[in-house]
């Protein structure tokens, strides 16, 4: 008890002491004491501190982070280019000949004679020949709203790693986790005709390789939104080919089965006529000139980079 007594008093000299030469220095017994009582408001500040940081670390743990970006269809310039494309190929049409039969009697005998009549094929309405900015955008968005293709997309991209999960079956849930939780906004026809730009949102797990895999999405999908536009021409010009050919082999058919020879003339016309239609030359001609024969200019539209929010 003693020494106790002794040890306060020699704090309290040292506090006399210690006020005497500067009266500016912190004095630990006085902090000491404040502190003890205020420790309620200590306790609950550390406790709150403690669930903000658990709660922030937690959060980058999980991998939830949210994107916005725009996606922007085709500029007007470009526009242009298919629109001096579609006015082109639709003033070419494929023609086929149909024979209008015309009976003239004579006195002395019957002459029947056959003349040609060229008929158009209407393809006003094919979508290869009518592309536009709505309609690559269309293609654009359908291609973004597969949720296998973008699983696809995140696989090959690797935006999150195999060897980051314990099994298979966590990854690919992981994987799908992501690409269920995109979302477009502003896809009605309402917000297009406004001008409205459409929202691509998501979450992923890799915030800092993400801007590497909205460029990765915006190439793969036009790539294989312009080799779907080339095969579509490329089917359209073998069903023109096909028909073509089948009406020759008709031609020939009946050629070798008659004997009238005003109707051999009349088949051998038909046939030449056919033959030296240039349709599917001009077509291709002209396919091979469009925007979307360029794979590494096309584009049916774009991701822009600067406008994702986080």
């Amino acid at each position: 008890l003693n020494n106790c007594i002794i040890n306060l008093i020699r704090i309290k000299k040292y506090k006399l002491m210690s006020k005497n030469i500067a009266k500016d220095e912190i004095d630990l017994l006085d902090t000491t004491i404040i502190i003890w009582k205020k420790k309620i408001i200590v306790i609950i500040f550390m406790v709150l501190s403690t669930i903000i940081a658990f709660i922030s670390q937690s959060t980058q743990e999980d991998g939830k982070f949210k994107i916005s970006t725009e996606v922007r269809p085709i500029t007007v310039i470009d526009e242009a280019k298919y629109k001096i494309y579609n006015s082109i190929i639709n003033t070419i049409k494929p023609y086929y000949v149909r024979e209008n039969i015309i009976d003239t009697v004579k006195e002395e005998n019957e002459l029947q004679s056959k003349s040609f009549k060229i008929i158009e094929t209407n393809m006003k309405n094919l979508k290869i020949n009518n592309i536009d900015k709505k309609f690559l955008l269309d293609l654009f968005i359908d291609r973004l709203k597969q949720k296998s293709n973008i699983i696809r997309l995140i696989k090959k991209f690797e935006l999150i790693k195999k060897d980051d999960y314990p099994s298979i079956l966590e990854y690919e849930n992981a994987v799908i986790e992501i690409g269920s939780s995109i979302k477009l906004q502003n896809i009605n026809k309402k917000s297009y005709e406004q001008e409205i730009p459409v929202i691509i949102q998501f979450e992923t797990l890799n915030i800092n390789n993400l801007e590497n895999f909205l460029v990765f999405i915006e190439k793969e999908t036009n790539e294989i939104i312009q080799e779907d536009l080339s095969l579509m021409f490329e089917n359209y010009i073998n069903y023109v080919k096909a028909i073509k050919q089948f009406r020759i082999e008709d031609i020939q058919t009946q050629l070798s089965v008659t004997s009238d020879d005003i109707e051999k003339i009349a088949l051998m016309k038909k046939r030449d006529i056919l033959i030296a239609n240039k349709y599917v030359d001009r077509m291709e001609n002209i396919f091979n000139s469009s925007p979307i024969s360029d794979k590494e200019n096309f584009y049916a539209a774009k991701i822009i980079i600067d406008s994702t929010k986080y």
